[in-house]
């Protein structure tokens, strides 16, 4: 007749996986290698959702809250405690986003922006220099299906992590930029989950 016969703890595994409120994923790259970490929440819980690739194997596990997620982030990202984040918001159209991808006018592009002089060469020096990029992102799900997503990315530098929240403001890409320490991606991930 076609019917799967699944156990009672593979039936919530299931449940959990296809009707999540939301997902939230955070990655990690750094040259060839991506590491993920990835949290579901369903009906006001958090689990967290590994998989080990090499046996095929996936691990569902309840975590506490945001405050595990948070602490999976500031050491994925490699955050400092207790460094000030700076913030400017600049005006940047694709074309100038696409030009941030030449290190050689990162600089230029993000004064020309707005951006004051010393945030854009700490950003181009960091840019140029970058260990790991990554990225925040929380899809929202209907029915199974998802309707929303939203995050951030964030680039590791030699020296400092910054974090780029892109908005759209009509026609327009607006990009928040600031240095990112463990108190400002605490306060952007709950932000993003709450």
């Amino acid at each position: 007749d076609g019917a799967i016969n699944m156990s009672p703890t593979m039936q919530v595994v299931a449940n959990i996986l296809m009707a999540a409120e939301y997902t939230l994923r955070l990655d990690r790259t750094q040259g060839a290698t991506t590491t993920r970490a990835t949290f579901h929440r369903k009906n006001g819980v958090f689990y967290r959702h590994s998989v080990d690739n090499a046996q095929g194997i996936h691990t569902l596990q309840m975590v506490d809250g945001h405050d595990a997620i948070i602490r999976v982030g500031q050491e994925l990202f490699s955050l400092p405690v207790g460094e000030a984040g700076t913030t400017s918001r600049v005006a940047l159209d694709p074309g100038e986003i696409a030009a941030l991808g030449n290190a050689n006018n990162v600089q230029t592009v993000l004064i020309s922006a707005g951006l004051p002089p010393e945030t854009a060469q700490a950003f181009a020096v960091d840019i140029a220099g970058a260990v790991f990029r990554g990225d925040v992102l929380k899809v929202e799900y209907d029915a199974g299906a998802p309707t929303a997503d939203m995050g951030f990315l964030i680039l590791g530098g030699p020296s400092r992590r910054w974090m780029l929240t892109p908005r759209t403001v009509g026609e327009q890409v607006h990009t928040d930029i600031r240095t990112l320490d463990a108190a400002t991606f605490a306060a952007s991930i709950l932000a993003l989950i709450d």
